[in-house]
């Protein structure tokens, strides 16, 4: 196996596996993510992780109500990351980071505090990530400029004995 590795042009084989066979899946699964993760970093190149990215084009944006409004999508992931991790929010915009002018500065949620990205273990995003992700913000900004409208959560009618009875219960907010 090594040897075919090694005429394929390959580095190395990596034995993955497991105490039972959906474990092994599971571990065989995240491998191949992993994998094909590091072929598109390498095909397309690598961004700032944990949100640190889209923060940094994000004071960037001009104060037009679209640029407003892609700057608060692009806000979301580390306001994600900061909540999962117990931490609010609003201080991590308060802080803004040791230096807000680099990009490769960011919060580990992990460690609690303010590191460098590209330092070892490294934090990443793919770069062709992150533009889907930003073409899917910027449709959905395009989308809201034209229609002047967005339907995000439709209300259920309540089951009734009668037609005249039925009323309309309005939904919870979102979380």
């Amino acid at each position: 196996r090594e040897r075919a590795v090694a005429l394929g042009g390959g580095l190395c084989v990596v034995g993955v596996g497991g105490h039972t066979q959906g474990e092994a899946q599971e571990r065989r699964s995240r491998a191949e993510d992993t994998l094909h993760s590091v072929r598109a970093a390498l095909a397309g190149g690598a961004v700032p992780g944990s949100g640190a990215a889209f923060a940094w084009v994000a004071r960037r944006l001009p104060t037009t109500p679209g640029g407003r409004i892609v700057s608060r999508a692009l806000e979301a992931p580390r306001a994600a990351l900061a909540r999962r991790a117990g931490v609010s929010p609003a201080v991590l915009e308060q802080d803004g980071g040791p230096d807000p002018e680099d990009p490769w500065t960011g919060w580990c949620a992990g460690r609690g505090e303010w590191v460098r990205l590209d330092a070892a273990p490294a934090t990443v995003d793919t770069a062709a990530g992150a533009r889907a992700a930003l073409e899917a913000a910027w449709s959905t900004v395009r989308t809201v400029a034209r229609v002047g409208a967005v339907i995000t959560h439709a209300p259920k009618p309540i089951e009734a004995t009668s037609a005249r009875s039925a009323t309309w219960k309005r939904p919870p907010p979102p979380r």
